[in-house]
């Protein structure tokens, strides 16, 4: 997350106001756009060079979020909640424990098999190492990101 605070005495402030509306306006859109850019770039990497889409659900659930009170302006790029299970693996990498269960076996040393037949698959762990697509993009982009939002104070500011 990236934040910027403002803050000063009563008379930097009373100046502040004349010049707020344009500051705003200016900075509102700015985070909106270096959100939709970020969540841009978090969807390539994970089609791509990350993970290698397959079924595009995790691409999909990449979404922007825009929070706006009277102190703060707030874009995040994220995972829906209701998307899977796996995206939080994936970004940060760890283990977990497959359980018990059947499969239907098409392939047997990398050739189909003769035969399709179910065969038990035993209860074993699977580490997979970080592969991130989120926090990296952020990484990656967090100068131009703070470079475009002194541009936009500062255009706000001048008159």
């Amino acid at each position: 997350m990236i934040r910027a605070v403002v803050v000063g005495q009563e008379g930097v402030i009373a100046g502040f106001q004349q010049v707020h509306p344009r500051v705003l306006g200016l900075v509102r859109r700015t985070v909106r756009e270096e959100t939709l850019n970020l969540v841009r770039g978090a969807k390539t990497k994970v089609s791509g060079a990350v993970l290698k889409t397959k079924t595009g659900t995790l691409r999909r659930g990449i979404n922007a979020e825009f929070e706006e009170t009277d102190t703060s302006i707030m874009g995040s790029a994220g995972i829906g909640k209701a998307v899977a299970k796996y995206p939080a693996l994936h970004e940060l990498g760890g283990t977990v424990t497959v359980r018990e269960h059947t499969r239907r076996q098409t392939m047997v040393w990398g050739r189909p098999a003769k035969t399709i037949r179910q065969v038990t698959v035993r209860s074993h762990t699977a580490t997979y190492q970080e592969r991130s697509y989120l926090r990296s993009t952020l990484r990656e982009n967090y100068q131009r990101i703070m470079k475009s939002l002194e541009t936009a104070v500062a255009q706000g500011v001048k008159r």
